[in-house]
């Protein structure tokens, strides 16, 4: 049933570890892929569901994201270990005495000099306008659609390198709690007047 694109991924599945599925493997994988399907109940009160309504209509507090920033250490090694992280630099260089080479340089929205303009200018010159720019652009459902998937991958790997203690699953909490702490007080009144 695996098909390889390339004479490589051919020889790959020539490897014994490798072995042909057929189309009972693919109905079996269905079948379970359906039963999973049916029997999830997507639940609002999720964390990270509800951060990504949170961050999507713009909800989250000026005062969470300073929180946030302030305990960003600026080390950029979320975004560098961030499958989902693709930002970069250009950059010239020189490589001889009259000559010059453009190179592509991976770059992270933690370091102060991302959104720097040419001028000198930086729009974004406060910590936590950075990392509302990363978490916005990781959840906002704009993007979501925009790109047909999620911004993160779950992996955890932002949270085992941040020194500082906002990887995903600590700004998700954090939002939650913060938004939480906001809509309490509506969602009682709106109980009150229920009853």
């Amino acid at each position: 049933m695996a098909v390889a694109g390339t004479p490589v991924g051919a020889a790959m599945f020539a490897d014994p570890i490798f072995k042909p599925g057929a189309e009972v493997h693919v109905a079996k994988r269905r079948a379970i892929l359906e039963d999973v399907r049916r029997r999830f109940k997507p639940v609002t009160t999720s964390w990270f569901s509800a951060a990504i309504e949170d961050v999507s209509k713009g909800e989250i507090l000026e005062r969470t994201w300073e929180e946030i920033g302030n305990r960003c250490l600026e080390c950029g090694g979320c975004t560098y270990v961030c499958p989902a992280c693709t930002c970069f630099t250009v950059s010239d260089r020189p490589v001889g005495p009259n000559e010059f080479e453009r190179v592509r340089i991976w770059d992270s929205c933690a370091l102060g000099g991302f959104t720097r303009m040419a001028g000198g200018f930086n729009p974004r010159r406060a910590m936590h306008d950075r990392r509302n720019r990363r978490f916005f652009r990781k959840l906002a459902h704009y993007f979501i659609q925009r790109e047909l998937s999620m911004a993160c991958a779950g992996c955890g790997r932002c949270a085992a390198v941040c020194h500082g203690d906002v990887g995903m699953p600590s700004v998700v909490e954090m939002v939650r709690r913060a938004t939480a702490q906001v809509k309490k007080p509506e969602v009682e009144k709106h109980e009150l007047a229920s009853h």
